[in-house]
């Protein structure tokens, strides 16, 4: 059964297909409740009561997994006050692919997440009561539009309140979110435009509000009291709006009232910070970003520890603020790189106002040499030599009756070709509002969009945006620029000013002969692409860009068994296409990386002494890369933190995956395969996440032998074959929800250890092939324990292998401006399959029809035919969305977005960013295609695909997993004409022309042959 199981799930990877479409029914836990489609409740006698559009609970509902999913859209769910209780599994409430829904009135508790949106819009969550949930409480993937009002989301146990994962336009408002072990609100991973106001934000571990790698987001009129690592703190994050807030008593150790770090860009108004235990206001370098270009207005900084602290951040405009007894108003650490600002808005403006100033006011004028005061000191407040308020205030800053102040994102390098959404945004600072506001976006002195804006009030803002896609190469000034209103006073900052940078596309051998030429040649931010070639190099990677090989298999950097092959000293790289082979064998490297936030991404690297290196790195992504042939390890880590290696394909190396001093990493869903020596070893490395991995055919799957390696979470991984499933010498690792399988030697402790270490996440444990107890209960765990030694036991084996649940991706790249969509209604396309290794007896699909049925914007409805083996047919309708890869409860991959180029990236439920390898001909239904195509690694799947790069369309797939090949290919379509005998269509359809006249010709002169009278036959000359 195990083996028909996985042929399906193949064959679901191969065409995208929903589980539910083809009636593979997963099996109900107890407790869980559906509110279905058509508006049903399942199981009926749920304690639900429902009424048209509003469903009321009637009682309190308990589950050991789920509580209640939600399938409907355009519904209401009253609990009544009722309680929904969870066993500290499962969601509470799942909202996935629906719109429209309220959810009120319930207090949800013990749940993994108390409320969970998956791809789910226009969603209202109204005063509930969610509380001691495992993780978050209120947690959004994907999801846009939702309005979260009044709610107590307290006391959840792990990773905050609420956070939101690239889900935008969402409101949280007048909510009470406090004691949570985490942040208060927490917004990553491109989340944009979500408003977070008037709510209390207070008591939380962690930070009230954490922005990471999140822009445009507004915090407003919050009060973000006595948290844990301070009131706001933002990480990589820019365009944010920090705005009257009151941010107070943040006093536990090292803590913040706002902290930015690596993050430009934002604007911090009005806001009351006091009593924080550290600074009020922190401007920091993270890794290779600095914090620079923020504006800093109009805050009330007293009581703190230190006013504001920067280090190696500059271009920061600072001003109007007032700094009141702060221990020590201003620091700029000058151990690090020299951090320049501006620490007023000029004259008649003035700077700040600071409590310890001790100057006189007895001149006036920009030099402060005219006779009479002015409210400014006679001479500057000093913080250093680079850092200096001209114009220190006499009296603290009292916002102003009219005041605009005008902000501007735009790029600051760009590629020929390509585009950039321009937002320049005016705010209303004063206290009136204001009309007819006249505001416009020029670009080298010419308009290219303007307005007035009929009413803009207090405290409020306005964007206005231009799609631009420059043409030449140059240096271009953008500005934007919002006209004065009447009795504006303050009016520089109407107006703002950047140069932005236009670059081509570099290729390789047409613009440059080789590589390094091209690098040395490039400007940050330019892209390089390599076309298919040996270069033999030792490249050489010191600027910002991107480096593609046009195909990886072809497209081949070759060290000719010198030296390393490739050398990354700079962040903000990617690498992608090549293969990277042949190294020196002394300490050389395929690919050597001393930097940080580099992709390397879908390469092949093979015969080097070391295949990839990271050294003092962090934030490195390693995916979808074949690392083979290491003379001593495939991937190392030398004292690097927080990288990512996944879907990595490493085998046949002496030692597969190593890491040395290095901690806060992530390994997951890796192949790693016939290593002489070790799959994963981790020495002196504390702190990593290994999971999901095929750990196959190593002489030790996983090795942590010594003692500083502890806090490492070992879980979802296939660990076979080994003869050392994992070697263990200390203590405080959490290892569970593995499959340990006929390994000689499941676990060993060296040395005779027996610390202890935890086997289990305190409900179920890992499964053990040798493992030889009963389940009497037959709840799927083992009666007794797992004896590894001592101190050491799995509390709950697994009777059979565990099996992931598919968990969306929480890192999705932002939908390109414009969506090319290649299909139209009545389009249709048939896929026919070739399969070997299925499980005999079996039926196996023959072939695929999907017809679309309608198409608007970039989603679709399409219909699924499949015709099995045993002549059954099986249909489903189902929508999908173009540009998510054909992700929305529909089909997944199916369809992408027209004309995607290598380089390029889409989104696929259940495989994440997926990137664009390559481009290709081929002849599918009958006709020679243009195919782009990628390949895709998943918990032991391997898997490519291949769209019609016009249309967008699936044209084949093929996949293997366990023992078993599947292709998929397209034989029928309407959407583009065969080629018939292998002549164009033109001259064919010429050629049938041409024929047509002949024999027409022919048989008119037959037929009037045929109907002359006799004489005329016999006297053909009369």
């Amino acid at each position: 059964m195990k083996k028909v199981v996985s042929a399906m799930v193949l064959t679901l990877f191969l065409i995208g297909v929903l589980t539910y479409a083809f009636t593979i029914q997963l099996v109900k836990a107890s407790g869980i409740i559906y509110i279905r489609a058509d508006g049903s409740i399942d199981p009926p006698d749920t304690p639900i009561q429902r009424d048209g559009n509003i469903y009321t609970l009637t009682g309190s509902i308990t589950s050991d997994t789920d509580g209640i999913v939600v399938e409907r859209s355009n519904i209401i769910i009253d609990g009544n006050g009722h309680l929904v209780q969870g066993s500290r599994s499962g969601y509470g409430f799942t909202l996935s692919g629906v719109s429209n829904v309220t959810i009120k009135n319930t207090n949800i508790k013990g749940f993994v997440h108390g409320i969970y949106l998956n791809l789910a819009f226009y969603n209202i969550i109204f005063r509930n009561n969610i509380t001691n949930n495992v993780c978050q409480g209120i947690r959004a993937n994907s999801s846009s539009y939702n309005s979260i009002l009044e709610n107590s989301i307290t006391k959840n146990t792990y990773d905050g309140g609420i956070r939101f994962f690239n889900s935008s336009y969402n409101a949280v408002l007048e909510n009470e979110i406090k004691q949570n072990l985490g942040g208060g609100i927490v917004i990553v991973d491109f989340s944009s435009h979500n408003n977070v106001s008037r709510n209390n934000i207070t008591e939380n571990t962690l930070s009230g509000v954490h922005i990471y790698n999140a822009s445009y987001n507004i915090i407003f009129e919050n009060s973000i009291d006595d948290n844990s690592n301070g009131g706001v703190e933002l990480i990589f994050a820019s365009n944010n709006r920090i705005v009257e807030n009151d941010i107070t008593s943040n006093f536990r150790y090292l803590t913040n009232g706002i902290c930015l770090s690596g993050s430009s860009n934002n604007y911090i108004v009005r806001n009351n910070i006091t009593t924080s235990y550290s600074y009020g206001i922190t401007l920091v370098r993270y890794c290779s970003d600095s914090s620079n270009n923020n504006i800093i207005f109009g805050n009330n900084v007293a009581n703190n520890g230190n006013g504001i602290y920067l280090l190696s951040s500059s271009d920061n405009s600072i001003y109007h603020n007032n700094f009141i007894d702060n221990s020590l108003q201003a620091y700029v650490n000058p151990y690090a790189d020299p951090s320049i600002n501006v620490w007023n808005d000029d004259y008649p403006f003035g700077g700040n106002y600071w409590s310890d100033y001790n100057g006189t006011d007895l001149f006036s004028g920009p030099f402060q040499n005219a006779t009479g005061s002015d409210g400014m000191g006679d001479t500057p407040y000093i913080i250093d030599e680079n850092n200096i308020d001209r114009y220190p205030l006499m009296n603290p800053w009292v916002q102003p009756e009219h005041e605009l102040v005008v902000s501007m994102a735009a790029p600051s390098a760009l590629k020929l070709g390509s585009s950039s959404s321009l937002n320049a945004t005016v705010t209303n600072e004063g206290t009136n509002d204001e009309t007819l506001i006249k505001f416009s976006l020029l670009i080298n002195g010419t308009t290219v969009n303007s307005t007035t804006i009929a009413l803009l009030q207090s405290s409020s803002s306005y964007t206005l945006k231009y799609l631009w896609t420059p043409t030449i190469e140059a240096a271009y000034n953008i500005t934007a620029y919002a006209h004065p209103v009447p009795d504006e006073i303050y009016v520089e900052n109407n107006r703002v000013s950047k140069l932005c940078t236009v670059s081509a596309t570099i290729i390789v051998p047409d613009t440059y002969p080789t590589i390094q030429a091209a690098i040395n040649a490039a400007n940050s931010g330019d892209t390089i692409l390599v076309k298919e070639g040996t270069y033999y190099e030792h490249v050489v990677i010191n600027k910002c860009i991107t480096l593609i090989g046009e195909d990886r298999d072809r497209t081949i950097i070759d060290g000719a068994s010198t030296g390393t092959v490739m050398n990354i000293t700079v962040s903000k790289v990617n690498v992608t296409g090549f293969t990277i082979q042949n190294s020196g064998d002394h300490y050389d490297h395929g690919i050597y990386v001393f930097s940080s936030f580099c992709n390397i991404t879908y390469n092949i690297v093979k015969n080097c002494r070391y295949g990839i290196k990271l050294d003092n790195s962090t934030d490195i992504i390693i995916s979808g890369n074949t690392v083979t042939e290491s003379s001593f390890v495939a991937v190392k880590m030398d004292g690097s933190s927080k990288n990512t290696l996944s879907r990595n394909n490493i085998t046949s190396n002496r030692y597969g995956i190593g890491l040395d001093y290095s901690l806060d990493n992530t390994i997951a869903g890796n192949n790693i395969t016939n290593n002489d020596e070790g799959g994963i070893g981790l020495y002196r490395s504390p702190n990593n996440v290994i999971s999901l991995n095929n750990i196959t055919n190593n002489r030790k799957g996983i090795g942590i032998p010594d003692y500083p390696s502890t806090n490492i979470t070992i879980y979802g991984n296939k660990i076979t074959n080994n003869e050392y499933g994992i070697i263990l010498i200390g203590s405080g690792n959490k290892i569970y929800h593995n499959n340990f399988i006929d390994n000689t030697q499941q676990a060993y402790f060296m040395l005779g250890s027996t610390q202890p270490n935890v086997w289990d996440d305190g409900y179920s444990g890992n499964f053990w092939s040798d493992y030889t107890g009963v389940d009497a209960n037959g709840d799927g765990i083992g009666d007794t324990p797992y004896i590894i030694n001592a101190n050491n036991k799995d509390r709950y084996p697994l009777m059979n292998p565990w099996t992931p649940s598919w968990v969306p991706p929480e890192h999705v790249t932002p939908t390109p401006p414009e969506v090319q969509v290649g299909v139209k209604a009545g389009d249709w396309i048939k896929v026919d399959y070739t399969i070997s290794g299925w499980p005999a007896g079996q039926p196996y699909p023959e072939w695929l029809k999907v017809e679309f049925l309608t198409v608007e914007g970039t989603n679709a409805t399409i219909r699924v035919t499949m015709h099995m083996s045993d002549g059954t047919e099986q249909n489903a309708t189902v929508p999908v969305d173009v540009v998510a890869g054909g992700q929305a409860l529909g089909l997944s991959g199916f369809v992408i977005p027209a004309n995607l180029t290598v380089g390029d990236t889409i989104f696929m439920s259940g495989y994440g960013n997926v990137t664009i390898e390559g481009e290709t001909t081929r002849t599918y239904a009958g006709a020679s295609r243009t195919v782009v195509y990628a390949s895709i690694s998943q918990y032991g799947t391997q898997l490519t695909y291949y769209w019609d790069k016009q249309t967008g369309v699936l044209v084949e797939s093929s996949g293997t997993s366990d023992g078993m090949t599947i292709t998929a290919k397209a034989t029928e379509t309407n959407m583009w004409q065969p080629e018939l005998f292998g002549l164009d269509l033109i001259l064919l359809y010429s050629l049938i022309i041409v024929t047509i006249v002949v024999v027409a010709a022919v048989a008119f002169l037959a037929i009037r042959r045929k109907k002359k009278p006799p004489e005329e036959l016999e006297n053909p000359q009369s």
